[in-house]
């Protein structure tokens, strides 16, 4: 009898898991990829196109499922199984087996997605539209579950191949994924690179010694050029006006800082410090280094051209630190820079 409600309640989480959380999932991307809004607000973003949209929605999924937050579903489906089990055997031959079992299930479902949502929900409003797309499967699966309940399936004690291949596919994507994750925190802890203040800054030309002033008016004040680095540039007979962009400063980080006048045509690898600070400078010959002598890693910061596109209207710099795993191969990476039309005439400085 205990074997068989185990076995019971593994076949309604594992079912419970494939038909409503990931038909959430697959409803909601159906919808995005149809036009509709997500994101319930009026920044504008643009249409990421049906195929975009139902396969960044099956990659989301199938990640979410090898988290923790998954058990959670997983354990909703048992509790489900069991109320509706308890409520069909009080309301035996009753008319009213079926409702209950509906109300059960919705009574369940819906607030998973506020604690675990299976799509990456970016307003209050796109949670409760992702509860009531689970509360309404979640309504038809507790009405199915109530009529198979009797089934001599849910009363068999063995677990059956379809249900055994779903648990075992989900196991073995949870164990690549922690391997696959584990593998990656050792071969970055193993490299012990030293932590990087990425600074970038724009150089403009102009008469005078080479001096750092804010970005705008109402730019908050902050030095992101230190005073030797200044003059370390003004020795090698820089001349203008730098306009600090970004930092992430840290305690005990090493300073690199990346100096640039225009827009880059070609990805650029520029390596990164094993102890002290660098700085870098876009120069007619290519970046050069200071001071000259810093050693270096094999491991680099990489500068990667971005063409305007929907999202950003501008020619951009993207950014991506070496960490001990490599550059990622697709062209996504975090903006750094972006340049006016007028910037990529800028010339580059010729230095001692």
């Amino acid at each position: 009898m205990v074997l068989r409600v185990i076995v019971g309640a593994l076949k309604a989480g594992l079912e419970y898991t494939c038909a409503v959380m990931g038909g959430a999932a697959l409803v909601i991307s159906f919808w995005i990829g149809l036009g509709g809004n997500w994101f319930f607000d009026s920044h504008g973003y643009t249409h990421p196109g049906f195929i975009g949209a139902l396969v960044s929605g099956i990659e989301t999924f199938l990640l979410f499922l090898t988290t923790r937050l998954a058990i959670l579903w997983f354990v909703d489906g048992c509790i489900v199984w069991a109320c509706v089990s308890a409520a069909n055997r009080l309301l035996r031959g009753s008319k009213l087996a079926i409702p209950a079992a509906a109300v059960i299930s919705i009574t369940c479902s819906a607030p998973i997605p506020f604690f675990a949502s299976p799509v990456i929900a970016p307003s209050l409003p796109a949670y409760f539209l992702a509860c009531f797309v689970t509360a309404l499967l979640g309504c038809l699966w507790g009405v199915f579950l109530s009529i198979r309940i009797a089934h001599s399936q849910f009363q068999d004690s063995r677990l059956g191949w379809k249900h055994t291949a779903i648990g075992a596919a989900w196991i073995v994507c949870i164990l690549f994924v922690w391997g696959n994750s584990t593998y990656a925190r050792a071969k970055i802890s193993s490299v012990k690179d030293p932590p990087l203040n990425v600074v970038l800054v724009k150089w403009t030309p102009e008469e005078g010694d080479v001096r750092e002033e804010p970005l705008g008016k109402y730019s908050p004040a902050y030095q992101y050029v230190t005073d030797s680095e200044i003059e370390e540039l003004r020795a090698a007979g820089l001349k203008g006006v730098l306009h600090g962009w970004a930092a992430n400063p840290m305690p005990g980080a090493v300073r690199f800082v990346i100096v640039m006048s225009r827009p880059i045509d070609q990805a650029t690898d520029l390596p990164k410090p094993s102890a002290e600070n660098i700085l870098y400078v876009q120069t007619e010959d290519g970046f050069r280094r200071f001071p000259p002598s810093a050693p270096t890693l094999n491991r680099t910061v990489r500068l990667i051209p971005a063409a305007p596109n929907q999202h950003n209207g501008l020619p951009s710099t993207c950014i991506s630190v070496d960490i001990g795993l490599g550059h990622p191969k697709s062209a996504f990476c975090p903006v750094a820079l972006s340049w006016l039309p007028a910037e990529s005439e800028n010339p580059l400085p010729s230095l001692q």
